[in-house]
């Protein structure tokens, strides 16, 4: 690898790092008392949205000449954009708000090693696009180069994810009372903002609910199979922020090298 390519993945992975960092530490510094902190969801929304109909507006034809007649009923409405940006829109929010809500209590553990799998994603990201360029259009390249590295990379950073929830300390708002342990947590966030509050109190409250059945379920049991699926099920609950935070983390990645797209052969 030349300097000068060093050099431009450095750049790339600077850009990232700050970008994720600057994002979320200023979050947690500021959701608790200004409504303006919500400009931070809002940026959030707009990357990761952006990279889902930006894949989906190119799949629509395909979708539609594949698997239905092409003016069907169907046919016209899954592949039309404003469905596609729609649904993919309100699914960008689901998950937007999901990461927000999660990173807050995020370990120190777990965001050292989102510094690493930035790093990992950047050099896998650069791998699958040379790759793709001996077989794909030049348009299409850094988008599946994209996909296949949000895919690929989603997998250790929800292993790390498990590790650590496995390791970890049970909450401290846990009690032998349901309701008394969603209480606790209720307690334990808060903010000015009402909507901010709303949000973060509702996302409190399934993360408790959760949280208690999995440690009373794995008090009460001795089965490997059955902790195994209360943890799987925990995993499931967890994998929609863990995916979020992945894509955003790529997609920011993707829109930098497309921003500052180095000249080939250079």
């Amino acid at each position: 690898m030349s300097r000068t390519r060093k050099a431009y993945n450095a750049k790339r992975l600077l850009g990232t790092v700050l970008a994720i960092f600057l994002i979320f530490f200023n979050w947690k510094a500021s959701y608790a008392h200004y409504c303006l902190s919500l400009f931070f969801p809002l940026v959030v929304l707009v990357i990761i949205s952006y990279g889902y109909i930006e894949l989906k507006m190119e799949e629509r034809n395909c979708f539609r000449q594949c698997y239905f007649k092409s003016n069907s009923f169907f046919a016209i409405l899954l592949s039309g954009r404003l469905f596609v940006t729609l649904f993919y829109l309100l699914a960008s929010l689901a998950m937007t708000v999901s990461i927000f809500s999660s990173a807050i209590d995020y370990s120190v553990w777990l965001w050292l090693y989102l510094l690493l799998h930035s790093a990992l994603s950047l050099f896998l990201f650069a791998y699958l696009d040379q790759v793709f360029g001996a077989m794909l259009q030049k348009r299409y390249r850094s988008i599946f180069a994209r996909e296949w590295t949000i895919l690929l990379m989603g997998v250790p950073l929800i292993a790390v994810f498990l590790s650590l929830s496995l390791n970890s300390y049970e909450p401290a708002y846990l009690s032998d009372s349901l309701q008394e342990t969603i209480s606790n947590a209720s307690r334990s966030i808060s903010s000015d903002c009402d909507i901010i509050n709303s949000i973060l109190k509702l996302g409190k409250t399934i993360d408790s609910s959760f949280w208690w059945v999995i440690h009373e379920s794995t008090e009460q049991t001795s089965k490997p199979v059955i902790k195994a699926g209360i943890w799987v099920a925990f995993l499931l609950y967890n994998s929609l922020a863990l995916l979020g935070i992945n894509r955003l983390i790529i997609q920011i990645i993707y829109l930098l090298r497309e921003a500052f797209r180095k000249p080939e052969g250079k």
